[in-house]
């Protein structure tokens, strides 16, 4: 179901599900559900990217106009977990980016899973867990990391993409009906 508003073909959507093991029906679990997400993205990535297109250059103008491509340092405050966000964000500024410019990561926690993406020379930390030490706090963490991601959701709906407004660029938001009972 989360895939529906990307704009994906009904039968390519369930072929690629079907393929990874996965279900329209079944909410996935970021963590234990990880690799076949992973593999669900990698399948659906040219379609994906055909859908997504468009948006890139309004993006891109966010980004711009909310000093990213400035040469400067700017922060990714994040929840956290794999530093996955840092990475996409990170290869879509870099050809872009002037010399000093520099997007650090400050999240609640990084496990060790986001070691790549520091290997790869960005500048991530998390707080209660850095790359997955210390060990009990990694162990907390894991077993109730949908509790952090619920006290730490955002007071509206997703971002599904980007406008133009008044001349700025400005998220777009999707509807989210459950917000009211969580806030």
């Amino acid at each position: 179901h989360s895939l529906e508003p990307a704009g994906l073909d009904t039968e390519a959507r369930r072929s690629a599900l079907d393929a990874v093991g996965l279900t329209a029906e079944q909410r996935p679990r970021p963590l234990e559900d990880f690799e076949r997400l992973r593999a669900l993205f990698r399948r659906l990535e040219p379609e994906l990217r055909a859908v997504i297109a468009p948006e890139r250059p309004l993006l891109l103008r966010y980004f711009a106009q909310e000093g990213l491509l400035e040469p400067r340092a700017a922060a990714l405050v994040d929840v956290g977990w794999h530093g996955s966000l840092q990475v996409a964000i990170d290869r879509l500024l870099r050809p872009l980016a002037p010399p000093g410019h520099a997007l650090h990561g400050l999240y609640l926690g990084t496990f060790g899973q986001a070691q790549p993406a520091r290997d790869r020379g960005l500048s991530l930390r998390g707080y209660l867990l850095d790359m997955g030490v210390p060990a009990q706090n990694e162990d907390l963490l894991r077993r109730c990391v949908e509790l952090f991601e619920f006290f730490h959701v955002a007071p509206h709906g997703s971002t599904t993409g980007f406008a133009e407004r008044d001349g700025r660029v400005v998220p777009r938001l999707a509807d989210d009906e459950t917000l009211p009972e969580q806030h």
